[in-house]
């Protein structure tokens, strides 16, 4: 085989291998746009799953218990926020009465 049929092949190869990478790219980024869209989705089911729990019209034991688990936590984070707002007011009415 000549040098430049050698050549040749190496550069068919490389070709070969550069458009099988960027096809397994497209079909990696194919798969994390699929994810994203599985997890979009998710989110959907759950914020309706949660609005029919609170509504009262799904009544499962098994979701009831994670919605009573949500509740729970939404007024830990209340509070935490509202411990929030008491503390800026307190640096307000300390730099205010300086």
């Amino acid at each position: 085989m000549s040098f430049w049929n050698k050549v040749k092949t190496g550069v068919s190869k490389a070709a070969g291998e550069a458009e099988k990478q960027a096809n397994l790219a497209r079909l990696n980024m194919q798969i994390g746009d699929v994810k994203t869209e599985v997890r979009r989705k998710t989110y959907e089911l759950g914020d309706a799953a949660l609005a029919l729990c609170a509504s009262g019209e799904l009544t499962s034991p098994a979701l009831m218990s994670i919605y009573d688990e949500i509740k729970a936590v939404q007024t830990r984070q209340t509070d935490l926020e509202e411990q929030i707002e008491r503390a800026k007011n307190v640096d307000d009415e300390s730099v205010a009465a300086a």
